[in-house]
């Protein structure tokens, strides 16, 4: 029988519960409404027909979706992970009997969840794009897969650095 890894569960939990990740998905909800708004209205108030229009405004989407997964996601999950192994917390990984390895892939899908939150917001906008002759969608896709990997490789490190018994300035 399939069930999910505990430290999923309690992240996902966790993170839901904080006011961190709910306040940043509506504040990139909102980035992400108005520029498109604003994007547009620019675009309609000039007399000249701008077939760029689509194209500029998926990158911008791309690039503020790039800032939130590559910065955001691995911060949140590296913090987190920095402060359950301060010396006055008891440590997950001494007094839990789950492996370690359970506990870092616990890690690792909680940062990917928070993932596919993020893309969950921004992928109607980027399709959207694609309507306005901007970005077609094979490129689209290989794009957020891209970026999927490079934060995937990024929330690795975070673990890596969140995990080493440095100060934490050092770790900053």
């Amino acid at each position: 029988d399939w069930e999910p890894n505990p430290v999923v569960v309690k992240e996902l939990r966790q993170a839901m519960r904080s006011w961190a990740v709910p306040v940043m998905g509506q504040l990139f909800l909102l980035v992400l409404l108005g520029a498109c708004v604003l994007m547009l209205a620019g675009h309609s108030a000039r007399a000249t027909l701008d077939t760029a229009v689509g194209r500029q405004v998926f990158f911008f989407f791309y690039g503020v979706l790039t800032w939130s997964c590559l910065c955001f996601i691995p911060l949140y999950v590296g913090v987190r992970l920095a402060s359950e192994r301060q010396p006055d917390q008891l440590d997950l990984l001494y007094v839990s009997t789950l492996s370690a390895g359970q506990i870092v892939r616990g890690k690792v899908g909680g940062g990917l969840y928070l993932l596919v939150l993020f893309y969950s917001v921004s992928l109607p906008f980027m399709v959207f794009t694609n309507l306005m002759r901007g970005v077609d969608l094979p490129t689209v896709f290989f794009l957020l897969f891209v970026l999927g990997l490079a934060t995937w490789g990024v929330l690795q490190a975070a673990i890596f650095l969140a995990c080493l018994p440095l100060s934490p300035l050092f770790k900053a």
